[in-house]
């Protein structure tokens, strides 16, 4: 098929993704300890598409950040939701208490937007974090 390469490169950026979200789901069963404070940068614009800003959530560890980051796609069964910033950071409060910052993606959503579409938008959240990580520490 013309245009379609194999790779079995584990550091492409759909291998990447998935093994943070694996990372994700695991956080689920553990019990968050006490909570370290957290610093969040709500509904930062990572692009534009058909007139509608596609935002992230910035949520960090005010202190003993690890320079590590996890992008959390805020979606089920392809459908982005918006979900308030300090919700997630609950829900994240192990990971933020070991020094990790999580990165909530919102992208494109069905039905209007196609699976295709939607992994572009998440590679266009990825550019964008790598592009803006300093700021974040």
């Amino acid at each position: 098929m013309k245009g379609l390469t194999k790779t079995s490169n584990l550091r492409t950026p759909g291998v990447t993704l998935l093994l943070a979200l694996a990372l994700a789901a695991g956080v689920f069963l553990v019990e968050p300890a006490a909570g370290a404070e957290v610093e969040i940068f709500p509904d930062v614009v990572y692009g534009h598409k058909d007139g509608l800003a596609m935002t992230i959530d910035v949520i960090k560890p005010r202190t003993s950040a690890n320079g590590a980051a996890i992008l959390y796609m805020v979606s089920g069964g392809w459908v982005s939701t918006w979900t308030p910033p300090a919700q997630t950071a609950t829900r994240f409060q192990a990971l933020l208490d070991k020094g990790f910052t999580v990165i909530a993606v919102r992208h494109g959503s069905s039905p209007k937007y196609f699976i295709p579409e939607i992994v572009a938008d998440v590679r266009r959240a990825v550019r964008f974090v790598r592009y803006n990580a300093a700021q974040w520490r």
